[in-house]
């Protein structure tokens, strides 16, 4: 995945995780790395 299709899966993951709070789902680039990965949107390193 790539591109246009992956810059909103990425903005829509970050939205989840404003609405789950802080505390659950902190907001960083290896949060948001890892929650990718598990749910299988992307695979490998970047």
């Amino acid at each position: 995945m790539r591109g246009k299709e992956l810059d909103i899966i990425v903005e829509k993951e970050l939205q989840l995780m404003l609405i789950e709070g802080f505390e659950k789902s902190p907001i960083s680039h290896k949060s948001l790395y890892d929650r990718l990965i598990k749910k299988g949107f992307i695979h490998g390193s970047l």
